[in-house]
């Protein structure tokens, strides 16, 4: 909550805030003041318009800058801060006083303050991180950069540590309730091995052993010259990171820089050691970084640590250990990077920010890729019929090296992530060990003709559709069984419907006067695409064409499953009326792919016009444009009747 004073005096007769604070709880409210305006105090609450205690940390927590950084606050500044926050509010002269915390209007100084307090609420108040940073989200907050001089191409935001915090106490990476801050000072100095722990990782600077590095120094380059109590100072560091390894259990030592020190000092403790180089301020390739979160997987699995180095124990380090709590946890770039850099501050330098931003999704789809390949995810998740194929295919293994990856964690097996829509979250439909072996859209059809089929001649369902309703499905249905009736001039038979949806046959009506649907190989003119069928009152001008309304589809091969019924009626001998001049577009009913039903070609004839007309000679009259099919979309006249004329042909 923010606001900015009305008046320069409360209803109590306080002073208002002069600045815009945030208001975390009735007891806690965050602002910035000027030395000079501090001096004015106290102020009234902002909602009570009672007194408010001020007070204020910015001499006991500050940022130690490595070049042009200055924050966020380390983890031992952190845990102080939310102490100091905590007693105050529970000091009995302050029992029921509101407390008001503020800080310098610096930029630096006003977003590291912001943050601790915002970090009070979700560590000590257990508020959501969106909750915890809803009352400084109006604050205009200058982003924190990386440990580096050049230009800051990367902002990493308050809101951004918060998740970051958020996640690693999700997953215990971040254990406050045992947290000892003297202890994480003392190994954070450089003479005390400059190390840090990260969950089950140790970040640390690179040991130096002064005899090695002058022995390993090539030929015609000077050595480096250390005094003796430098000497000293990293003998003594390379000892007090050797004790405090073996009391974290460390299994693994892997090294990211140039060798200064002899690897058998570890080696001789039981600790593996393995060399991952790659150039300082550089980004590691996906062989290496594949390669790391295998090692560091193999060695969780056996409940040991793994200690990380390069010369710093910040660029490279960093980037490495980013990238496995992305894979292992599903951080973002910016939550893993504002995580590691509160417990150990310059944590990724450079263009290393912009890379672990752009590889993010591959790592992750590194994890989603390995735990679909394991056997067991084709029985133990859930999955709708429709995704079946995607579980049960098989990806080519030697595609991806992540395949022979596991997943261990410190007690065992990886668990399916519950973040999202992830992989192992419960769906609607079969799941892959009840879904049949061999099942496609051909035996669904074949069943659901089977179905009604068995139960002819009641009309079909809603329910027992498998392509959905269609439209004129409402009419009246036909039985099965179906008597062809010689066309006559008093009636004119239709083509009826098939009992079954699947069926090409439809009915036509006066009141389903639709065109038919365009091929893509055949596309109709623009000309005749928005106007109405034509009437089935006439037939094509040949001789050896039986009535165009007087017979469904036939097919010539054995009846498949989708096929209608096929049946037989006696034909007339009678030859075809001979067709008049048309004035409308003929329509030609094509043939369905793979199918071996046959087609016609209606006309409609003006009902003005003369049925005895010659088609050669075609009577004056009214016509358009549209009265001859297009050469491409006519079928040949030999092919398509002569069946047909073979059935119905008539004694001379």
């Amino acid at each position: 909550m923010a606001s900015s004073a009305p008046s320069c005096r409360a209803p109590s007769g306080f002073r208002n805030l002069p600045n815009p604070y945030a208001l975390f709880t009735p007891r806690l409210v965050f602002t910035t003041l000027a030395p000079k305006d501090a001096a004015l105090g106290p102020y009234a609450h902002p909602t009570t318009g009672k007194p408010m205690h001020l007070f204020s940390l910015d001499h006991d927590l500050y940022y130690t800058p490595f070049k042009n950084d200055y924050g966020p606050l380390n983890l031992a500044y952190t845990f102080d801060a939310c102490v100091k926050i905590f007693n105050r509010l529970d000091i009995k002269d302050h029992k029921r006083k509101a407390l008001c915390l503020y800080t310098s209007p610096e930029p630096e100084q006003k977003s590291n303050m912001a943050l601790i307090a915002a970090l009070y609420s979700l560590i000590v108040e257990h508020n959501d991180p969106w909750d915890a940073f809803h009352p400084i989200s109006h604050f205009e907050l200058l982003p924190f950069r990386d440990a580096g001089n050049g230009l800051n191409e990367f902002a990493l935001t308050a809101q951004d540590v918060l998740y970051g915090v958020w996640k690693a106490g999700k997953h215990d990476l971040l254990q406050l309730q045992d947290f000892d801050a003297d202890e994480y000072r003392y190994y954070e100095k450089p003479e005390n091995g400059d190390l840090n722990i990260l969950g089950n990782f140790v970040a640390f600077a690179s040991p130096m052993d002064p005899m090695y590095i002058r022995e390993r120094t090539p030929t015609g380059e000077t050595a480096p010259d250390y005094s003796p109590g430098q000497k000293k100072m990293l003998r003594g560091a390379f000892e007090k990171v050797q004790a405090k390894f073996q009391q974290e259990n460390v299994g693994m030592v892997v090294r990211l820089n140039d060798e200064l020190y002899d690897r058998h000092h570890f080696v001789r403790d039981g600790i593996e050691h393995v060399d991952l180089y790659f150039d300082d301020g550089t980004n590691p390739t996906d062989e290496i970084v594949k390669e790391f979160i295998q090692l560091t997987e193999e060695t969780f699995a056996k409940g040991k640590k793994v200690a990380v180095h390069c010369k710093a124990g910040l660029g490279r380090t960093g980037v490495l250990i980013g990238a496995y709590f992305i894979y292992k946890f599903q951080f973002t770039a910016s939550e893993v990077i504002g995580y590691m850099r509160v417990v150990r501050p310059g944590m990724v330098v450079g263009p290393q920010q912009r890379y672990m931003q752009l590889n993010q999704m591959k790592w992750a789809g590194w994890a989603a890729s390995n735990i679909l390949r394991r056997p067991e995810a084709t029985t133990s998740l859930p999955s709708p019929p429709t995704e079946r194929n995607v579980l049960a295919a098989e990806v080519d293994q030697a595609d991806d090296p992540m395949v022979q990856l596991t997943t261990p964690t410190r007690s065992g097996p990886l668990k399916c992530p519950k973040a999202g829509d992830a992989v192992g979250q419960p769906r609607k439909g079969i799941q892959p060990a009840d879904a049949p072996e061999d099942i496609d859209d051909e035996d669904l059809v074949a069943a659901a003709l089977r179905e009604v089929k068995s139960d002819a001649p009641s009309p079909p369902s809603r329910n027992d559709t498998i392509r959905g309703v269609k439209r004129g499905s409402g009419r009246a249905p036909v039985p099965q069984e179906v008597t062809l009736t010689p066309r006559t001039s008093e009636s004119t038979p239709r083509l009826i419907r098939s009992s079954s949806n699947v069926s090409c046959s439809s009915s036509t009506s006066e009141l389903d006067q639709r065109a038919t649907k365009r091929r893509a190989d055949a596309p109709l003119p623009k000309s005749g695409l928005s106007s109405p069928p034509p009437s089935r009152d006439a037939t094509p001008g040949t001789e050896d064409a039986p009535p165009a309304s007087s017979f469904p589809f036939i097919e010539e091969g054995e009846e498949g499953p989708s096929t209608p019924p096929r049946t037989t009626a006696p034909l007339t001998g009678q030859p075809p009326p001979t067709p008049a001049t048309t004035t409308q577009r003929p329509r030609s009913l094509i043939p369905r792919l793979g199918s071996s039903q046959l087609a016609q070609a209606v006309t409609s004839p003006s009902r003005s016009q003369s049925s005895s007309s010659s088609a050669d000679e075609p009577e004056a009259g009214p016509s358009n444009n549209r009265s001859k099919l297009p050469t491409r979309r006519l079928i040949s006249t030999q092919r398509v009747w002569n069946p047909l004329a073979r059935m119905s042909a008539a004694p001379e």
